[in-house]
């Protein structure tokens, strides 16, 4: 019996499920293949190319699933990563130092998702086509058979077949553009995560004023501690003129005072040493922490729209920087001062020593005029304590707590 080739084809309309933030254009899906019949089945083939048509719908309506199964997939990705935008937003600037770096650890989960998302548009055109080619090379395979069924037809095994390549297909996904928006400026802000971390590594606890704070009270602090021990010093030195005041009729053995008058001022020397080191340590702090805030704001410069609140948070934390560094400055120069004066102390004690060992062989001196020397020597000392008075406090508005 004479066979003759036939083209069975089908021409569909693919329209996948419109999401929250993506969108995929309906685009035409062409399948087609020659089929060879002979002149019994050919007389049906209107009704095998109808069947071959209605079961080739239901077969990309099932199919078509995998796309809307990947369109839905994806939009949760973009939809997290607005969502955990917004909230890195109200998080607003990091508070301490596991803020900093949980903000470091959210900013570079949400740089992941933002390249995927700008990713979205190049991968969906591969899955596309990818989807397509299968169902041009398997599908006739699978809705033929059941078509020749519908229709009556022979069998497909006595017949010849063969599937046609299509053309592929073109097509852009259709991207909500606040989700590019978005995932440009977290692209953008990712590079501040590291800083984020570096102002935690600074070792100032990120509170704002309160943390800034904390240095002008350490210093203030420790300037009431300096006070307090300067007080001794002056009643140690009034008891020790007041101890040489017997030399008028007696002898008296300066040696006890001395060492008395010794203890106390290397006490004062320890706590001079502890305030330096406690200040030189805040410095590299403040520098550390100045030097992260410097590199947030040109990070923040690069971005299209920076954001206005981490720039004004930013200006207001280097103005509290400026404030606490020239107090600190101011509080070095007094430390300075203090050095001289405990220098002077020092050879004052030692002058005392060594006069206590000559004391008793001293002849034909007044012990009277000896006292009055020694009395005005030791009161000069009463200087220091104008010191304490300059440390008492620092600019006003400064408050918080170190121990």
């Amino acid at each position: 019996m004479a066979t003759q080739n036939y083209i069975v084809s089908f021409e569909g309309k693919v329209s996948p499920k419109k999401t929250k933030y993506l969108v995929s254009p309906s685009f035409d899906l062409d399948v087609s293949g020659t089929l060879v019949l002979d002149e019994t089945d050919g007389s049906k083939f209107k009704l095998i190319q109808k069947e071959f048509t209605n079961v080739m719908k239901k077969h990309l309506k099932t199919q078509l699933g995998h796309l809307d199964g990947w369109l839905k997939d994806k939009n949760k990705l973009v939809e997290e990563m607005v969502t955990k935008h917004e909230a890195i937003k109200k998080f607003g600037f990091p508070s301490t130092a596991s803020d900093a770096n949980a903000l470091a650890a959210k900013n570079k989960a949400l740089v992941t998702l933002a390249e995927q998302t700008q990713n979205l548009k190049d991968e969906y055109t591969k899955i596309v086509n990818d989807w397509a080619e299968n169902a041009r090379k398997q599908w006739p395979h699978i809705c033929l058979p059941q078509a020749l069924k519908n229709a009556r037809a022979k069998d497909l095994k006595n017949k010849t077949w063969r599937v046609r390549a299509g053309m592929a297909i073109k097509i852009t996904l259709v991207v909500l553009t606040i989700a590019l928006s978005i995932a440009a400026i977290v692209l953008t802000a990712g590079t501040t995560a590291p800083i984020f971390v570096g102002l935690a590594a600074a070792g100032i606890a990120l509170s704002g004023a309160s943390s800034i704070a904390g240095v002008g009270v350490m210093i203030k602090n420790n300037a009431n501690t300096e006070k307090k021990i300067l007080e001794n010093v002056k009643a140690d030195v009034k008891k020790i003129t007041e101890a040489l005041k017997p030399l008028d009729k007696t002898k008296s053995s300066l040696a006890k005072h001395v060492t008395e008058m010794r203890g106390v001022m290397k006490l004062r020397l320890d706590s001079t040493k502890q305030l330096k080191t406690d200040i030189q340590k805040k410095k590299a702090e403040i520098g550390g922490y100045d030097s992260q805030l410097k590199l947030l704001r040109i990070e923040l410069a690069k971005q299209g729209t920076p954001d206005k609140k981490m720039l004004a948070e930013i200006a207001s934390r280097e103005a509290k920087m400026v404030k606490i560094k020239k107090q600190v400055g101011s509080i070095e120069r007094k430390m300075a001062k203090m050095d001289a004066d405990n220098k002077a102390a020092q050879a004052l004690l030692n002058e005392l020593q060594d006069m206590n060992v000559q004391l008793d062989k001293i002849s034909g001196q007044s012990a009277n005029t000896v006292a009055s020397n020694l009395k005005e020597r030791l009161t000069s000392a009463d200087g220091l304590i104008e010191l304490s008075g300059e440390l008492g406090g620092l600019v006003g508005g400064i408050s918080g707590a170190h121990a």
